[in-house]
């Protein structure tokens, strides 16, 4: 198979190889051009250590975004391209990121460290498709299936329970058995992680068409990711602030389908708690939408008066003012509004 590759990807690629070093496309934006998808991001990797990645491109904008790890940012007419040499993995100590990384001159061995058979895909020009783990078969079968042992996969990197979740939601996938199993037995180790790559994740499943499938067939993950959610206005509050009205009522009741169809004990009283948290959304965004900028006691004329300058920092006071009501922190009033911006205005 053909795979058409921006011009700034084809350029890396010739100017690895004429330095008589290997680069190829590798990871989710083959995936995604197998697909017929038009990948967001183009990755390299190569078998050219960042020291030697850095000579071939003397001259060029470079970040060291992760060069512990071997790879570095490569900035061409404003599109950033991650580089990272062929590497295997060291121990992984926090279930997240491995505390060494080895440089190998063999791709086979990198790809082998990969989470997905489908996302374990590299490309070149010349040679093709490199798919060493039957990863264009299981793009053909729709099936996402970890590389090598699910069960190590997951516990070298716990945030991969989400991505398959994620994987699968987007575009349609079924999770394999073994997989599968995986997910559920290492749920827990996503206590390890941070919240806002949870969150991150979460929102990206969301938004697939296959979220409430996925969301209601892994409830024991949901369990972990949303242990407990309650009616009070505060944890409303930061629900709606993380994903968002709309994924928030969707998460809410898939939970509430998962938690009733296992419910053995009292029904009623998981019911009626459902039945408050979808209240106080209500509540919540009610008022939110009442406490909008127009609806503030003062507007952008009142500050440009009161001697902030129109453009960004204008725009920001009234933001940031107006997120204060919202919170409780600050009352809707003419004298109080203006006093705090002029406390934003001085600091």
């Amino acid at each position: 198979m053909e795979i058409e590759l921006p011009e700034e990807v084809s350029y890396i690629i010739n100017a690895f190889e004429k330095n008589n070093f290997e680069a190829y496309a590798v990871g989710g934006c083959v995936r995604d051009a197998v697909l017929g998808k038009t990948p967001k991001d183009w990755d390299i990797c190569t078998n050219a250590t960042p020291r030697q990645t850095k000579l071939c491109f003397a001259g060029q904008r470079i970040i060291e975004t992760g060069i512990k790890h071997g790879t570095i940012t490569l900035v061409l007419s404003d599109d950033s391209y991650e580089v990272t040499t062929f590497r295997t993995d060291g121990i992984y100590k926090d279930n997240r990121r491995p505390e060494t990384v080895e440089f190998v001159s063999d791709i086979k061995n990198d790809l082998a460290r990969r989470d997905f058979t489908i996302n374990a895909l590299a490309y070149h020009p010349s040679t093709g498709i490199v798919d060493y783990f039957r990863g264009i078969s299981d793009i053909n079968n729709r099936i996402i299936r970890c590389v090598g042992n699910a069960d190590e996969r997951f516990k070298e990197d716990a945030l991969r329970i989400m991505r398959a979740l994620r994987l699968s939601s987007i575009l349609g996938f079924d999770i394999e058995e073994e997989t599968a199993d995986a997910i559920n037995k290492n749920s827990y180790l996503l206590d390890n992680i941070a919240s806002e790559r949870i969150n991150e994740e979460l929102s990206k499943l969301l938004s697939g068409a296959d979220a409430k499938r996925i969301l209601f067939e892994y409830g024991l993950v949901i369990g972990q990711i949303v242990p407990e959610i309650n009616p009070e206005k505060k944890q409303i509050k930061k629900w709606l602030g993380r994903i968002g009205e709309e994924r928030f009522r969707q998460l809410i009741e898939i939970k509430k389908a998962y938690t009733m169809s296992n419910a053995k004990a009292f029904p009623n009283e998981e019911q009626e708690k459902f039945d408050d948290i979808l209240k106080a959304i209500d509540d919540e965004v009610q008022q939110q939408r009442r406490l909008s900028l127009k609806a503030l006691e003062i507007d952008g004329k009142d500050l440009l008066a009161f001697g902030i300058p129109e453009g960004i920092e204008l725009g920001e006071t009234l933001n940031r003012l107006l997120e204060m009501v919202v919170e409780g922190n600050l009352e809707n009033d003419r004298q109080k509004l203006l006093l705090k911006a002029k406390e934003l205005r001085d600091k």
